[in-house]
């Protein structure tokens, strides 16, 4: 009985100190509401204190519990434009035209963290390492009863980032990509319920409301890195004549301060006549017609409507030892209008210090580079990880412009980004890069599994941000249970 007391004790504590993490963000506008909608419906309340009151022993059938533990190890080195800050030039005008950059070494060495941007540039003159050690857990939770379920996935060390470029505020990046989403250590990944309207005669229309990311939703190796706080609608079946194939439409907030929602939808054929071969396209609106939260019209960091074409081609599994294997690839293209020539910088009123203003930068230099809305890869996977001993090997080439996508939604191999940057000011960031990923996956038993992974980039385009250089080696071993 003690050892329950001190395991329930330590899960307490560690809420305890998430709870009051994120409550420290906005604590003053969500007190009031808190307290507001704290208590349910008594019809409701009821409703729910019958399902806790029902025996695990009689969930045990419909609940299903998994998760891993991980421990990883980085090697990454990263390359690229450094802006000078001498004489007193801010941080926008230096890193807006990168001809005045530094071309340096970004991690290991005598590498330091720059920037600390506040009201003005202060170096911080931290180390920063070429090594980079994580130690991970992730439980995932499925209730599945008749046509209804739920799903949630918790995760403690939060590496993958969050929704909002929250190392930017209002004075560097008025335009860019802000939401109202936030992640810390401790992070709630997935949270969502579904149910299944109708099935039958070939066919299944399903509803999914909640919290996932974009990759689980929609098809694709570069973009979908987003969080998804929405609704999914998904409609599939199959037909002799064609094979399987499967709509999928999706709604989901970006920032509730200002109304901002995004939609995607994705349309697929599996498997064509048996011939191995799918075929899916999607496509995706982040526009702003509107305001942002800090006033600004139709914002360069949401001006995306992306549209995806994926191939894949199963290749006969006896030509490769028995190991199933696809050829894939796919071409996306932003259908956006031109991206405004400059940026946006939030300035302070001089009058009134806590009021902020926007001003706007001409650039003439990278108008060209506004055409820049291209991305593109290639690669093959062969085998499958299911058991001890089995194995599988990934190779792909990326490319992907660096108005292709949202800044913030890269999901692909990416450019390391150790500064911070974003492209909507510095016109630096996570887009604007091509080059290789190489990734083996081995299972030294049932459940413990060893996963080695090497990338290496450069930029795209080097008139927009400079030269830049990126590698990225991974060691992961995961047990899963």
């Amino acid at each position: 009985m003690k050892h329950y007391k001190l395991l329930f004790s330590l899960l307490a504590l560690m809420g305890i100190t998430s709870i009051i993490s994120a409550q420290e963000i906005e604590n003053n506008r969500l007190s009031q509401e808190g307290r507001l909608n704290e208590r349910d419906f008594n019809a409701l309340q009821e409703y729910i204190s019958t399902k806790r009151n029902v025996d695990l022993a009689e969930k045990a059938n419909n609940l299903k519990v998994s998760g891993d533990v991980r421990s990883e190890w980085r090697h990454v080195n990263e390359k690229g434009v450094l802006p000078k800050t001498e004489g007193g030039k801010s941080v926008f005008s230096q890193a807006h035209y990168v001809s005045d950059g530094d071309y340096k070494k970004l991690r290991g060495g005598k590498a330091t963290d720059p920037y600390t941007i506040k009201d003005k540039v202060t170096p911080r003159g931290l180390p920063l390492s070429r090594n980079d050690f994580n130690v991970e857990f992730n439980v995932f939770f499925k209730y599945e009863y008749d046509r209804a379920y739920a799903v949630a996935h918790l995760q403690y060390d939060n590496a993958c980032g969050v929704s909002d470029n929250g190392w930017l505020d209002f004075s560097q990046d008025p335009a860019g990509y802000h939401g109202s989403g936030a992640g810390k250590d401790f992070s709630l990944k997935r949270a969502y319920w579904g149910y299944n309207i109708y099935e039958g005669g070939g066919t299944r229309f399903d509803i999914e409301v909640g919290r996932r990311k974009l990759y689980d939703v929609f098809e694709s190796e570069v973009q979908f890195g987003s969080r998804m706080d929405g609704i999914a609608l998904y409609y599939s079946g199959s037909t002799e004549a064609i094979g399987e194939w499967y709509w999928t439409v999706a709604g989901f907030v970006v920032d509730e301060r200002v109304n901002h929602l995004a939609y995607a939808t994705e349309i697929g054929l599996m498997n064509i006549k048996d011939y191995g071969l799918d075929v899916q396209y999607s496509f995706i609106n982040w526009n702003k017609y509107g305001r942002n939260r800090f006033l600004v019209r139709n914002p360069n960091g949401f001006r995306f409507k992306t549209s995806q074409l994926t191939l894949t081609y199963h290749l006969n599994p006896d030509w490769f030892w028995g190991k199933p294997t696809q050829i894939f690839g796919a071409v996306l293209y932003n259908g956006e209008g031109r991206h405004r020539s400059g940026a946006y910088e939030g300035r302070r009123d001089e009058l009134n210090p806590t009021q902020w203003y926007v001003h706007h930068h001409q650039n003439h230099h990278h108008r060209s580079d506004n055409r820049q809305k291209w991305g593109w890869y290639l690669g093959f996977l062969i085998g499958q990880v299911e058991k001890e001993g089995d194995w599988s090997f990934e190779a792909q080439y990326q490319c992907v412009q660096a108005y292709a996508m949202p800044d913030n939604d890269t999901n692909g191999i990416g450019r390391g980004n150790i500064l911070e940057e974003s492209i909507t000011y510095q016109g630096r960031g996570n887009t604007n890069y091509k080059g290789w990923k190489f990734e083996g996956l081995y299972a030294l038993t049932d459940n413990l599994s060893l996963d080695v992974k090497l990338e290496l980039t450069r930029a795209a385009k080097k008139s927009i941000g400079g030269k830049h250089h990126y590698s990225n080696f991974v060691a992961e071993a995961i047990y899963s249970f």
